[in-house]
């Protein structure tokens, strides 16, 4: 299972990635077509920002696993919490009415 900080590591890595596309895509339409490169160039920038935007979105599902598998794991020693202080309690109880009687 992924980790929540090595999850946090790769959003953080993602959205750099994307950041670093959108400055692209931004430095490019003001500098305007020209400024940006022969239209080669400018297929090749759009092609990176799009495999960004589809690294992102799979990032997103890897996140999204890793938080319904913390989820679920949180939930499971919630109920596990409750049944050992359920027992726990049942025990005291005993050993209280041991002692009494």
């Amino acid at each position: 299972m992924i980790t929540l900080e090595q999850a946090e590591q790769s959003l953080d890595h993602a959205l750099g990635r994307f950041e670093r596309a959108l400055n692209r895509k931004l430095a490019s339409a003001a500098g305007g077509e020209r400024a940006a490169g022969p239209p080669n160039e400018l297929a090749r920038e759009r092609d990176a920002l799009a495999r960004d935007v589809a690294a992102l979105g799979a990032e997103c599902e890897r996140l999204r696993a890793a938080l319904d598998e913390a989820r679920r794991e949180n939930q499971s020693l919630r109920e596990a919490s409750t049944t050992v202080a359920q027992r726990l309690d049942g025990s005291i109880a005993e050993i209280d009415r041991m002692l009494e009687g």
